[in-house]
């Protein structure tokens, strides 16, 4: 939501006894995604997922708890929330909602319960009482994850015309024609694109005519035909969201589309990763390791590529430093009571010392980054094949020329990074 030439974010949390959180936080992002919380705008529980009315004027959270509740706020000239009702989720555990595009519905999926429900929007964004209720039946081949129904999400189309739910427990998209006037759904069809894949979120493409769906599961992203006059879908294409060499456990989490339609991003917990796809026909083109991610929020103007390079630029600088704190101060003091020069306390004391407590993760960024340039590379080069498409165009913006800036990291990294392995072996 932009605000004086900055974005305000929304956080949610899991509150409780165990956590730190309380409520919904608010924070402000600047052009370069630079994230600034300041406090908590809103006292709730467990408000895990979060959706904005159309008008920016109402933010609908969940009360992720077992008898489940949604809830409406007031969105203040300052961002604060005031809470304007709340109303039953009809069901456990609800865990995602999201606005009908008329910005008269709310919709909800239940995870427990596995029932996704309806609720008007009236005057003031006030939630009136729910209009309409299904309940999914069903399970999957994973016993102890789908031993029955659980709707993890349920977002209507980009026309409006249908609603389509992800069951987890059921391995099943379920297509609902949806009524806006009443704001009841039928159901039209019923999907299992991957069975034990455990279907989360999916996201449109702009164009309307096809989604992204993540599986929570088996870690796959699938890119599905949709028919917008009849709601029919066709999985076409599937990926992994790992690489072949991670024996580690996974749950897949977010993904969402650029609003341009370029690039598809899909979040890993526990790789703690974010895969990066073109949205061309669900392409592959790259991921790179980020901080454990839950949730994702694409715009449009993210110069993604220079984040990347920054991201190499910096690491072994980090590494390194994080590796020199960790020098008992003992051994700082010993050398200046001894009046070793500059040069002698850091390849006699210092170095020595560090270099072994980062080497582990030094080596496995190295090989991981033999890896993953060519592919953050042709990032790179999809975004200046973009570019030029463009530069003639009244569309050009001034993304396109900070992506030869991001190149310019990039290829400056590797052989930084080289260079601090010849260091390495100078000083071991």
């Amino acid at each position: 939501m932009p605000h004086n030439a900055h974005y305000r974010v929304y956080l949610g949390a899991y509150t409780g006894p165990d956590s730190a959180a309380n409520g919904i936080r608010l924070a402000y992002a600047d052009e370069t995604g630079q994230l600034r919380c300041t406090d908590t705008v809103a006292d709730t529980y467990d408000p895990s997922f979060l959706a904005i009315s159309p008008d920016g004027a109402t933010l609908f959270a969940v009360n992720e708890v077992p008898r489940g509740r949604v809830v409406a706020f007031a969105v203040g000239a300052d961002g604060r929330l005031t809470e304007v009702n709340s109303q039953p989720a009809h069901g456990s555990a609800p865990c995602h909602v999201s606005v009908h595009p008329s910005g008269r519905f709310l919709l909800t999926a239940n995870y427990l319960s596995g029932n996704v429900v309806v609720h008007p929007i009236g005057e003031g964004g006030a939630l009136r009482q729910a209009c309409h209720a299904v309940e999914h039946s069903g399970l999957g081949p994973d016993r102890q994850r789908q031993e029955g129904p659980h709707a993890h999400q349920i977002v209507p189309s980009p026309d409006g015309r249908f609603a389509l739910a992800a069951d987890l427990g059921t391995d099943s998209v379920y297509v609902y024609a949806f009524d806006a006037d009443t704001g009841h759904i039928a159901l039209k069809h019923e999907v299992a694109p991957r069975p034990g894949g455990g279907p989360r979120h999916l996201a449109f493409h702009p164009d309307g005519e096809r989604f992204f769906l993540v599986n929570e599961l088996d870690s796959t992203i699938v890119e599905c035909a949709f028919d917008p006059r009849t709601g029919a879908v066709r999985p076409r294409l599937t990926r992994p969201l790992l690489p072949d060499d991670y024996t580690g456990e996974n749950l897949a989490a977010e993904v969402v589309v650029t609003p341009d339609g370029r690039y598809v991003y899909a979040s890993n917990r526990g790789h703690d990763s974010i895969a990066v796809f073109t949205g061309d026909r669900g392409s592959a083109v790259g991921a790179m390791a980020v901080a454990f991610a839950r949730f994702l929020v694409a715009r449009e103007d993210v110069a993604g590529v220079i984040g990347l390079g920054v991201h190499y630029a910096t690491y072994t600088a980090e590494v390194y430093r994080a590796g020199i704190e960790g020098v008992p101060r003992g051994q700082w003091d010993a050398a200046a009571a001894l009046s070793l020069p500059a040069h002698r306390v850091w390849t006699a004391v210092i170095l020595p010392q560090a270099v072994p407590r980062v080497l582990p993760a030094l080596g496995n960024y190295v090989i991981s980054m033999f890896k993953e340039t060519p592919l953050l590379l042709a990032i790179g080069v999809l975004d200046l094949v973009g570019a030029a498409q463009e530069a003639g165009s009244e569309a050009y913006r001034y993304v396109e020329p900070l992506t030869l800036a991001g190149l310019f990291f990039l290829l400056l990294s590797y052989p930084s990074s080289l260079l601090v392995r010849r260091l390495e072996r100078r000083v071991r």
